[in-house]
């Protein structure tokens, strides 16, 4: 199995980010703008920031394989509470089941931190996405609704193994 490395992106990495949506198109392809631009890019980085998200390259060997958008705490006002705005890994990125990796171990790290909640959204018309967070414990927690961007999602979450910090 190859090892990953999660490295925060932004702006200064357009060029490398917008290369790694275009690899992805076939997951834009269910949302309403089906090409990547530098413009999705941009609006995906400052929507992060928004929701005091860190956005991360995911990188095999020195390549971008994939993004992790990540609020670790504070989602809704609850410390406990972290939000995986997206988890976009290339179909064509070495190793196997490098998606579920990157989520294992994100429960692990937000589980030291005391999160003992995660949550997220899924797109109706993505089957397979539903079934990799099925698999992985989350469970729908919401009615089909239209987000800003038109696409329609449903609201997912685990409950998180927290550990307590000390006192």
């Amino acid at each position: 199995m190859s090892e990953y490395e999660l490295r925060i992106v932004d702006e200064k990495d357009l060029v490398e980010l917008l290369a790694l949506y275009r690899r992805c198109e076939d997951f834009l392809a269910l949302g309403p703008q089906p090409r990547a631009s530098e413009k999705m890019v941009l609006a995906d980085l400052a929507q992060s920031r928004e929701y005091n998200g860190i956005f991360y390259g995911i990188y095999i060997a020195g390549q971008l394989c994939g993004v992790l958008d990540l609020t670790a705490s504070g989602w809704q006002g609850r410390e406990d509470t972290a939000y995986i705005n997206l988890l976009m890994i290339a179909r064509d990125a070495p190793g196997q089941g490098l998606g579920s990796r990157v989520l294992a171990d994100t429960e692990q790290r937000l589980a030291q931190q005391g999160i003992a909640r995660i949550c997220a959204g899924v797109q109706v018309n993505n089957p397979a996405a539903l079934r990799f967070w099925q698999a992985h414990g989350f469970q729908i927690t919401s009615h089909p609704h239209l987000q800003l961007d038109g696409t329609t999602t449903v609201d997912i979450e685990k409950q998180a193994g927290a550990v307590r910090r000390p006192v």
